[in-house]
Parts: structure tokens; C-alpha cells; sequence
């Protein structure tokens, strides 16, 4: 957990478990992802392996739940390229197409909430408002598990590299929230609920790595994920998506 006797919310560390047969069988999916993923040429970027990082694995009921996403080992993996640098990459010489989960995590509260979510329109789309603001909103309060009296500042740099400047004088927090819990007022409950960021990432990830193992072992076809997308060769972009959704 991030805050834990004492330590600051930032900190990280690392926690001595004993394997149970989850954990073995979580470890047995990234070994052979591993193995797999190594027979192949990746241009463009640099990989050396993955490993999947679970998180709060000192609170109560734990039980490699939280969390679990793939991260790329090292400082220079190619998940931390921009999406315009991760379209070059080729695997074993063909372009590649970045598929990713629609609205991962607001489609998971909604059925975390046993209801689901109209993806025929876009779930970001507010009248009124940029989408990237509604997604940005939407993003960090999923993330945070809290609603913000403010926009941090990092939404600010971000949202002002896509022109959205004087974020909070052109789309106040309190009018973006507002608008947004009248189109998804779920999102009202769930922050009511046990659940959190950690639960929505561990599906997630669940589903990211099902799809990555299934291509694998049905189509011998490799794929390369970055949290909620999978990096795939074109030619196989439907059956990308065929495993996703």
C-alpha cells in the first residue's frame, strides 16, 4: 500500500510472499509470454522481457487481485515511446496497429456495478465539453479514488499540450463533474464502493493477458501490450480484436 506505518504516499517497496498456486500460475503466463515474445524480431524499440507487478499486496485479503499489469523491464521498454513512436515498430518486419480495450476502465466499473456500458456512442463525448477534458476527468478520479477540489497540475501540462489552455477558467472542475455524473452517474456508486483503481487494473490486465496467451497458443501470433492496448501486426489486427472484445 502506498501509505503504510508511516511511509510517505509516494514510496514503494517490496514484500516477501510465499508462492501459492495462483502466484505460480501467474509467474507460468509471463515465462511463457517471455519465452514466446523472444522468438520474434522487434524493430524500433527495445523490450527484454516483462514481468507483472501486483500492487497492495499488504492489505487485508490479498490475494494477487490488485493490480497485475505486464511492465517492460528497464528504463528504455518500448511501452514508455510515444503512440506515435510505437507505430513504427515492426515485429519480424511487418507494420503493426495498436488495438486497445475502448473505455477499459469506465466499462469495467460498469459492470463491476452489474450494469454495462452503451459503447454504440463515445462514453466521452459531453456536449459542451472537449473529450479530452471528459476522458482526462474521468481518468484521474478513477485513478485517485477521490474527486479532486482542483485540476492537478499535471492534467493542466497535459490537457495544455493538447490547446486546452486556462483549463480551470474554460472547464471548471465542478461543471465537468457535474456533467459527467449526470451521463454516468455510476461512477457516483462506485466511488461509494469497496472497490478501486487497483481492482480496475488486475481485470484489466486479466483480460490482456488472456487475449495475449490465446493468440499465442491458437495462432502462434505475437502481441506486445501497453496496459490497455495490444501492439499487433496489422494482418492480425481482427484477430486482436476477436480476443479482446
Amino acid at each position: 500500500s502506498k501509505k503504510q506505518s508511516g511511509r510517505p504516499a509516494s514510496s514503494r517497496r517490496d514484500i516477501k510472499f510465499e508462492p501459492t498456486d495462483k502466484s505460480l500460475r501467474f509467474a507460468a503466463e509471463v515465462e511463457e509470454i517471455n519465452e514466446f515474445v523472444s522468438q520474434f524480431e522487434i524493430e524500433g524499440a527495445n523490450h527484454a522481457g516483462f514481468r507483472r507487478i501486483f500492487n497492495q499486496g499488504d492489505s487485508e485479503g490479498f490475494d494477487w487481485n490488485k493490480g497485475g499489469r505486464l511492465y517492460g523491464v528497464g528504463e528504455e521498454s518500448y511501452q514508455l515511446l510515444h503512440e506515435d513512436e510505437r507505430a513504427q515498430i515492426r515485429l519480424n518486419g511487418e507494420p503493426v496497429v495498436e488495438v486497445d480495450i475502448r473505455a477499459s476502465h469506465l466499462t469495467i466499473v460498469y459492470e463491476l456495478m452489474d450494469q454495462r456500458l452503451d459503447l454504440a456512442d463515445d462514453p466521452y463525448e459531453i456536449e459542451g465539453f472537449p473529450r479530452v477534458v471528459i476522458k482526462k476527468w474521468i481518468t484521474m478520479t478513477f485513478g485517485y479514488n477521490k474527486l479532486h477540489q482542483d485540476w492537478p497540475r499535471d492534467s493542466k501540462e497535459k490537457l495544455a499540450e493538447k490547446g486546452i489552455t486556462e483549463l480551470q477558467k474554460a472547464c471548471p472542475i465542478a461543471v465537468v463533474r457535474s456533467a459527467v455524473f449526470k451521463c454516468h452517474p455510476i461512477i457516483q456508486d462506485w466511488l461509494d464502493s469497496p472497490y478501486d483503481c487497483f481492482d480496475l487494473m488486475f481485470i484489466e490486465s486479466e483480460k490482456i493477458i488472456k487475449a495475449m496467451l490465446a493468440l499465442k497458443r491458437d495462432h502462434g501470433v505475437i502481441s506486445l501490450p501497453v496496459h490497455d492496448s495490444l501492439i499487433i501486426s496489422r494482418q492480425n489486427e481482427s484477430l486482436a480484436r476477436a480476443k479482446l472484445f
